[in-house]
């Protein structure tokens, strides 16, 4: 094997079709499946760095720099309950990106997603371990799986858990995508040191990103990882977190969170009819992975079955509406 070259298992085809199928039909209408309920929607300015190293001019990240306005949308993964041990979403939909998408009905859109939890690893290696997480889930049978399974049981532990708030939290893409030819790297978002003490609120997370952004904007660093190693750093097993050690972050752009008001009836309706998905990308930032394979394929229906049941169009935003909303 080389760096970023992925593995197709036999079957994976046919098993991620089923659990498309699965997953559209039993999320409530006009819902996702997962992540349903928006915390907050912000504003922001996605910035690439000046001064990149030439290994890093790639795509989004190519010259000249790039300055874009970018959606975030903070959410819960499962939980309704804010003070539930749960993982936390962030979605970023930087607006105003030149350049063919990968999705063929979108290719024109000039937006470039990506999709972040607040835990390094995903609660699943693979597909087929996705399928079967999912199953005994739906019949109640998850904690008799887990405590056989200590590898998983100590995923989920990690993963589940409370927060004070939505800034001081490190998000991750759990998954590696392509960085040019031949390179894989994993995203990290993470909030600057600075003076701004953080505003809490355990069991109200919308509340306190409110309280946030109120009087003060907050900078985030968005930062790849570049995979060095196949072996020990693998593509298609996404419950392996890569080492640090071995292949440190790099900074390439900054996110600033302006200072506002989120609490507003435009905010809140886009956050229910926005949609996101990894493809919705540069080719070279190509999702790789069996679980991005599956996303590309589950994210999208249910895109467009939650999208019909609410009677609303399926488009996504621009640079030139971002001012319309308050």
């Amino acid at each position: 094997m080389a760096l970023a070259e992925e593995t197709i298992p036999a079957g994976e085809a046919q098993l991620i079709s089923l659990l498309r199928q699965k997953i559209v039909d039993t999320r409530p209408d006009g819902k996702r499946d997962a992540h349903q309920k928006a915390l907050g929607l912000v504003k922001a300015n996605f910035t690439v760095l000046h001064g990149l190293s030439d290994e890093l001019k790639v795509g989004l990240f190519a010259d000249p720099p790039g300055n874009y306005r970018a959606w975030i949308r903070f959410s819960n993964a499962t939980a309704q309950d804010d003070d539930i041990p749960d993982a936390r979403g962030m979605a970023i939909k930087v607006l105003g990106v030149p350049g063919e998408k990968i999705i063929e009905h979108e290719k024109n859109e000039e937006t470039h997603d990506f999709v972040l939890v607040s835990h390094n690893v995903f609660i699943g290696a693979n597909v087929r371990e996705f399928a079967i997480i999912a199953d005994k889930k739906e019949k109640e049978e998850l904690p008799e799986f887990l405590r056989e399974d200590p590898r998983l049981a100590a995923i989920f532990t990690a993963t589940l858990r409370k927060f004070k708030n939505l800034l001081g939290t490190d998000y991750h893409s759990t998954t590696p995508y392509l960085f040019g030819d031949g390179r894989a790297v994993k995203y990290l978002v993470r909030r600057q040191n600075d003076s701004i003490e953080l505003q809490e609120n355990e069991a109200d997370l919308t509340s306190a990103l409110k309280a946030n952004l109120e009087q003060h904007g907050h900078v985030l660093d968005f930062m790849i990882q570049f995979q060095k190693d196949e072996d020990t750093m693998p593509i298609e097993d996404a419950s392996v977190a890569w080492s640090e050690d071995e292949s440190p972050f790099i900074k390439v752009a900054e996110i600033e969170i302006f200072a506002q008001d989120i609490d507003n009836d435009k905010r809140r309706a886009l956050a229910n009819t926005i949609s996101y998905t990894p493809w919705h990308c540069l080719p070279e930032h190509r999702p790789l992975g069996g679980i991005n394979r599956a996303r590309k394929v589950i994210y999208e229906a249910v895109s467009i079955a939650r999208h019909d049941e609410l009677g609303e169009p399926r488009e996504e935003p621009t640079s030139d509406d971002f001012d319309a909303i308050p």
